[in-house]
């Protein structure tokens, strides 16, 4: 059945939605992740359902698409073959046997979007490809693999997966994976009927192999193993590679073994009848006691004791569990397992934050600190330990790394050579510098090579500088895509080696880096590279030409600059830098002087399924296409690569009908989607078409761009409404509309008392726009009632504050002391002054809250032995950011007890993000708030899950889906009050002083239960701070109350209305407004106005050590407060609202003092005059244009000017002008704006008198006079 089009409604307003900064993409899943197929089910309607593995191979037909998805899913990029050479590693002397496996996932919880391109800027884009052999795509679908992540893999010469078969003997369905075994080892003629279409499939698809978790029998193992090898054997005859990632806890007959040992009972899975079987064979992680004897038997058998893989357990143990010491010296390689849908490296990176922008920086130290040892060069490495379970930073300042194991690798030995330190995702993308796509955007697919050794500095004398210069990257800017190479700080030298290299470089060819050196213009750099053979010897070449704050390009040929050679690495020297030195690196590029060709694409999708979304401000769509190639016309399954079409990448573009093409992207693969490109402004315009063009190796050479016709698709509406004025006083009228303008009027607006609810206190039918006033200070609700009936609510959206706390100033006017003036001397001054009001008073502080800090409360204001309590507070948060599940906004637990007690606590209070369920109705609303107490289980499962720990407990939240009522969602820059309570057998949850939530529960003991010594003695309470696997609060925080008692509805309202300056309640245990006099500046911490007597303060601290899931070595730091911010705008205090007043006149000089300002000219034309009126809650702008007039001096005899007059002054229609001397005259009259009124020419005679009619209103004029081309003189008048 054809669905009819409509015209949509989505809700993506910022008063609800908010600025995610999580992994998972609030956007459509544009891409189909695996072929589908309809089937019948009752009441004859049809349903789609994905085919798995052995429904579709058997049929496969290479260059049959399996989906229109197709070529999301087919690597364009070959395997790139590594090259050895010892003179170039960190140590000659390590061998190259040894490798290294990632068999982790690499992608994020949601699983369905694994390594596919997205819009979110966070993701796990590893890039430490230089220590890795192989990346086992733990959590890939078999075998269904994102084209990006192959790419990726193989553009740095390393082995990827197609996926996991998963034979799962604790309560898992075992269905597809024995299905898809038996189809495998089907026989034909006594052969295997499989090996060569099994082996072509993957290479079609551009996939090196296939994993087998055997945690459960598996079927036909001998058949198996045959199968394998006989495919390893078919695969290297037709020049490709076949790779099995094997989990050794299976015997040969197929059973179950656990073991960690490699011997007889196992070996038929790694070796057998004198063949390789697998060759990632990961040993089980107590490996550590039979190392040796493993190594032994398998070299004993005739297999290579380097393909059995020492394995690590990172979810579990971090690097602890195997014994690295044991390792240096055992013939083993080494594989990461962790966890089942996240590299736990990349699930650890919260520790500087959980926002996108901390978690992609922490993100990149760890790996670097994994790989390259904990001081981020390989050349510097500490001692080998063993035992690290901590992630933590400081943990991992003590790991000696991957690098002591095996050498850094590279695939650099074709040019052109051309890197833009991209990392395959950005804030935004820029080409040339320039933002051309203002999204965030994930892709690690176009991923570009970078640095090798991540990052090996020496100095002249081959040692590591003790002020090595500060090397990293940036997303702040960028030559081309999201990213660019970041070197800043103070050394004497630092030699950073960069790439490893084997470029036989010509002497026409072209070396160019473009870079931003972003203060002063000395580059203190210079370029360096040595050759084969000669590798310690360093040449190199001065970088000069910069320009501060300008991205720069410096080219040479090589012969200029002496690089023609067999080039063995290239690197950066650094000297002298200052301690701001600051340069950012966007390119560097070795090109041989040849001509380029890319194919020009030809779109192959059906032009009416491109278009995917219009909004009235962003346009999504997705399309694939082809590029002309007769290698496989013999043979179909044989892979088309980009470099066989020359091209590097595809560019992807939009342009309205009425403007420019606008560049939204890159991507590797020959089908790309965007979400959120730019429309026209002009509200009218609805088509648009779709282009992409091929770009050479050479990254500048591009195929004509092939375009779409013109294309639309109906508008998806989208709801949302914002205010005028960000703080309102009673009384003072504002101004709510809709955000969308083509959005249907609503049937109706209401506002409505968010704390005592009742009637409303404003009704409007109809309208995109209500102006309105209340005379009640408070927080109000806003529904809108649309069209169809059905409501949109935006909780405490409009707040009335006192007059008090002060409010947005406002401009009346602003005058100047002349606004036409004459340069003398060179100069010309006028004083410029204003009327408004101010708006000026003091407020309430606030504490500002930043991820991953937090405030906390000492453990003595809620003892484990508490059984009635609330606990409650005003925030504002800045953003909503989620991890794998929620975000933190309270909690008390203890750090220093073991995993899981330790992350979840004796309670905890999370924000949930919208979910929708698998049929897509929504069960949950946008960031709304739940309460959970530790020992209770989750009464209502969500989403098929009822871990207390994963999940909103839907027994006491503030969403109503469940029970059909209304959902009370906290939204961004708006502040509300929260407040829990437990009165011993209810839980309650309130929202702006109204109950929302309210469930059963009961106080259990907070236990340590795993390897723990039982009941939790003391547990400190948290606001903000991210703990594993959930996000941490960022905003203001304000009147933060710990109560010895569970409030009353009548006694919530009054505690949100705080007690500074009150009486304190007795029940009123911990008290914390932020004020002055609440803050010990020497000790930075916060005195109690509470009655409970303490000599432990509040503080606002960091958390440090405390990395992964184990915490215990955590270390909590005290970290100076700010409260200088504006904190409740409903609440008086101490911080002053004071009003600035800014003029800004371009050109000129301004000098602002108090409320005026004199502005001095030295030049004569039309000047615009801005005021700003700016104090804490906002500002207030008025230009006035071409305001002030300035005449050049005349440069004639003074007398002239002196004798010319002119009269009446005031005037009513007639100006008369008397000449002083003969001559040719203009004369000009023009308003107080500046704007020409009237102009005349005269030929006068000395003491003529010429009269000028001037039809125009009363006000201020000016009449100048110019003689033969000169002005001569101006004149102030009056018309009444």
């Amino acid at each position: 059945m054809k669905t009819p089009k409509l015209v949509l409604s989505v809700l993506a307003c910022s008063v609800v939605v908010g600025n995610y900064a999580q992994n998972i993409p609030t956007h459509a899943p544009y891409v189909e992740l695996l072929p589908t197929k309809e089937i019948s089910i009752a009441g004859g309607d049809k349903k789609t359902v994905y085919l798995d593995f052995y429904d579709y191979f058997e049929s496969w037909e290479p260059g049959v698409p399996l989906s229109e998805d197709e070529n999301f899913y087919i690597a364009r990029v070959p395997m790139k073959k590594r090259f050895v050479n010892t003179a170039t590693q960190v140590d000659p002397t390590m061998t190259q046997d040894r490798k290294f496996s990632m068999w982790t996932p690499m992608g994020i919880s949601d699983t369905y979007w694994q390594s596919l391109p997205r819009y979110v800027f966070d993701g796990d884009n590893f890039s430490m490809w230089s220590y890795v052999d192989s990346q086992g795509g733990w959590s890939l679908p078999w075998v269904r693999v994102p084209g990006a992540y192959s790419d990726v893999t193989h553009r740095n010469g390393v082995a990827n997966s197609g996926g996991l078969i998963f034979f799962d003997s604790w309560g898992g369905d075992n269905t597809s994976p024995t299905a898809n075994v038996n189809m495998l080892v089907k026989k034909e003629g006594g052969k295997f009927k499989y090996v060569e279409k099994f082996v072509k499939f993957l290479r079609y698809y551009g996939l090196d192999g296939v994993g087998i978790n055997p945690e459960g029998p598996v079927p036909q193992a001998s058949a198996l193993q045959d199968f394998f090898s006989q495919c390893r054997e078919y695969a290297e005859s037709i020049g490709w590679q076949f790779h099995v990632y094997w989990y050794g806890v299976g015997s040969n007959g197929g059973s179950m073994d656990l073991g960690s040992s490699f011997g007889s009972s196992k070996q038929d899975w790694l070796w057998k009848n004198n063949k390789q079987v697998v060759d990632m064979y990961m040993l089980n992680y107590d490996w550590g006691y039979s190392a040796s004897s493993s190594a032994s038997y398998a070299e004993q058998i005739g297999a290579n004791p380097y393909t059995l893989y020492a394995g690590y357990d990172i979810q579990g143990n971090w690097l602890a569990r195997g014994p690295w010491s044991t390792l240096k010296n055992t013939k083993m390689s080494i594989a990461f397992w962790g966890n089942h849908t996240t590299n736990m490296i990349y699930q650890n990176s919260s520790e500087f934050g959980s926002g996108d922008e901390a978690v992609q920086a922490c993100y990149l130290e760890k790996q670097e600190q994994v790989f390259s040892g904990g001081n981020r060069n390989p050349a510097k490495r500490p001692a080998i330990k063993d035992g690290i379970s901590s992630s933590s930073e400081a943990a991992m300042n003590n790991f000696h790394g991957i690098a002591e194991y095996l050498p850094a690798r590279s695939v650099l030995q074709e040019l052109p050579f051309v890197t833009r330190f991209g990392l395959g995702n950005g804030k935004t993308f820029r080409n040339e510098g320039k933002v051309t796509f203002g999204n965030k955007w994930f892709n690690v697919g176009v991923q570009d090579y970078l640095p090798t050794w991540r990052w090996w500095i020496t100095d002249d004398s081959n040692n590591v500088p003790e002020d090595g210069i500060e090397c990293g990257f940036t997303y702040e800017d960028a030559w081309y895509a999201g990213s660019a190479l970041h070197m800043s700080g103070a050394t004497k030298v630092s030699n950073v080696r960069l790439f490893k290299t084997k470029f036989d470089v010509s002497e026409t060819d072209d070396v160019s880096m473009t870079f931003k050196l972003n203060s002063g213009e000395d580059t203190h750099m210079k370029l360096f590279w040595s050759f084969v053979g000669s590798e310690s010897t360093l040449h190199s070449c001065d970088i000069t030409g910069a320009k501060e704050g300008q991205w720069t390009t410096f080219s040479k040929k090589a012969s200029e600059i002496g690089m023609n050679g067999n080039v063995a690495l290239i690197g950066l020297k650094f000297e002298n830098t200052p301690t701001n030195y600051d340069v950012f690196i966007g390119e560097m590029a070795i090109v041989p002087a040849k001509t380029f060709a890319p194919i020009k694409p030809v779109i192959t999708t059906e032009e009416s399924k491109i278009l995917k979304k219009r909004t009235y401000n962003s346009i999504d769509f997705k399309f694939s296409w082809d590029c002309e190639s007769s290698k496989n016309d013999s043979d179909p399954s044989i892979p088309v690569y980009n470099e066989d079409v020359d091209t590097w990448y595809f560019e992807v573009y939009v342009q309205a009908k009425d403007g420019e093409p606008v560049l939204c992207g890159t991507t590797s693969s020959w089908a790309h989607y965007v979400v959120g490109a730019p429309v026209s402004a002009n509200n009218e315009i609805s088509d648009y078409r779709i282009g992409v063009c091929a770009v050479a190796p050479d990254g500048k050479t591009k195929s004509e761009t092939t375009w779409t016709s013109y294309l639309t698709t109906d508008l998806t509406l989208v709801d949302g409404i914002e205010c005028n004025k960000a703080v309102i006083k009673a009384g003072e009228e504002f101004t709510l509309s809709l955000i969308d303008p083509n959005q249907e009027e609503p049937f109706s607006w209401e506002i409505f008392n968010a704390t005592t609810g009742g009637n409303a206190v404003f009704t409007q039918d109809g309208g995109r726009s209500i102006t309105t006033s209340l005379s009640e200070e408070g927080y109000y609700d806003v529904k809108l009632t649309k069209g169809d009936l059905s409501e949109l609510s935006y909780r405490g959206y409009v707040q009335i504050s006192p007059e008090s706390t002060g409010a947005i100033p406002s401009i009346t006017d602003f005058t100047a002391s002349d606004t036409n003036v004459t340069l003398e001397d060179g100069t010309a001054e006028v004083t410029l002054s204003y009327t408004g009001k101010k708006n000026e008073g003091t407020v309430s502080r606030g504490l500002q809250v930043d991820d991953p800090y937090m405030f906390r409360i000492p453990s003595d204001f809620l003892p484990m032995n508490q059984n009635q309590y609330s606990i409650c507070l005003w925030i504002k948060p800045e953003k909503f950011t989620f991890a794998k599940f929620g975000m933190g906004l309270i909690e008390q637990r203890n750090m220093d007890i073991h995993w899981p007690d330790n992350n979840w606590g004796a309670l905890w209070v999370d924000v949930w993000p919208e979910t929708f369920n698998n049929g897509g109705q929504r069960i949950l609303d946008n960031n709304i708030i739940s309460y959970t107490m530790w020992g209770n289980e989750s009464q209502y499962y969500f989403n098929g899950n009822n871990n207390k720990h994963e999940i909103p407990n839907l027994a006491c939240c503030t969403d109503g889906n469940r029970t059909g009522t209304e959902s009370y969602s906290l939204s961004e820059g708006q502040w509300a009050h929260v407040l829990i309570s437990f009165d011993g057998s209810k839980q309650r949850i309130y929202f702006n002083g109204k109950k929302v939530g309210e469930g059963n529960a009961s106080k259990h003991n907070y236990n340590d239960n795993n390897g723990g010594t039982g009941n939790v003695k003391a547990a400190n309470i948290y606001i903000g701070g991210s703990r594993v696997y959930y996000a941490g609060f960022s905003g203001v925080i304000d009147d933060v109350q710990v109560w010895h008692k569970a409030l009353s509805d009548t006694e919530v309202i009054e505690a949100m209305k705080g007690y500074d300056g009150k009486e304190i309640p007795s029940d009123l245990k911990g008290y914390w407004t932020f004020e002055s006099d609440n803050y010990n500046e020497g000790e930075k911490v916060f005195e109690n106005k509470g009655t409970l007597v303490t000599d432990n303060k509040a503080a606002y601290i960091e958390v440090k050590g405390a990395g992964g899931e184990n915490t215990s070595a955590n270390e909590e730091h005290i970290l100076p407060a700010n409260i200088a911010i504006q904190g409740n705008p409903a609440m008086s205090g101490t911080l002053p609202i004071t009003t600035t007043s800014t003029f800004a006149v371009a050109d000129a000089e301004v000098q602002n003092t108090g409320d005026n300002a004199s502005v001095t000219f030295n030049k004569d034309g039309k000047y615009n005059v801005t005021l700003t009126l700016a104090n804490g809650w906002g500002s207030d702008t008025k230009t006035k244009e071409e305001y002030i007039v300035v005449l050049p001096s005349s440069g004639i005899d003074g007398n002239l000017v002196d004798n010319l007059t002119v009269y009446p002054n005031p005037f009513i229609e007639n100006v008369n002008l008397q000449f002083a001397a003969d001559g040719n005259y203009v004369i000009d009259i023009f308003d107080a704006q500046g704007r020409q009124v009237t102009t005349k020419k005269h030929q006068a005679m000395a003491g003529e008198i010429c009269t000028l009619t001037v039809n125009a209103a009363k006000g201020m004029y000016y009449v100048v006079v110019s003689k033969d081309g000169k002005r001569v003189k101006s004149f102030k008048v009056v018309a009444e």
